[in-house]
């Protein structure tokens, strides 16, 4: 099922997009970086690679690259996960809401 889902609200950044919702629920993950240049994250996804255990991702959001991790239930969950994430030298990264991967 194809869905056309708007988000809009306090710290959003949403735009209007076409997901498929089938294997994806409300959630956070932790936005570590914003580039207009998508190497700039592909290079940081691999370290990060190296040294964490949660899913990373690199999303388009025009006109920006965005570097995001971790499918979290809770923003509680995300928050615990994000201060690992500042010890790693990332202090600007943030939690987000946004749809997650359901885990398998």
């Amino acid at each position: 099922i194809r869905d056309s889902v708007a988000s809009r609200g306090l710290g959003d950044v949403y735009k209007r997009q076409m997901l498929n919702t089938g294997n994806l629920v409300q959630g956070y993950r932790i936005q570590v970086m914003i580039s207009e240049n998508q190497e700039d994250l592909v290079l940081a996804k691999q370290k990060l690679e190296n040294v964490i255990k949660e899913k990373i991702y690199i999303q388009f959001e025009l006109p920006n690259y965005k570097l995001r991790i971790g499918n979290f239930s809770s923003r509680k969950k995300a928050e615990l996960y994000r201060a690992k994430i500042v010890r790693l030298g990332y202090r600007s990264s943030w939690v987000i809401p946004t749809l997650i991967e359901l885990d398998s």
